[in-house]
């Protein structure tokens, strides 16, 4: 299911955003945990998701090359 910000911008899963960045779920649960990326959190019927803008996702991929 798609999903879109109020800005009209596509949201990303988290199984995106990690294939985005070149990482695992598992660390970008971590990225999360340091605090370099925030998600949105999304309601359904299944309980809350994380999605994630995808400049958030860009900007986490720049500090990473900037390694």
């Amino acid at each position: 299911m798609t999903e879109r910000n109020t800005d009209g911008v596509e949201l990303l899963d988290a199984a995106q955003a990690a294939a985005q960045i070149g990482v695992s779920v598992r660390t970008l649960d971590r990225y999360q945990n340091a605090g370099l990326i925030q998600p949105i959190r999304a309601i359904h019927a299944r309980g809350a998701e994380r999605r994630f803008h995808p400049e958030d996702v860009r900007q986490l991929t720049y500090r990473q090359d900037a390694k």
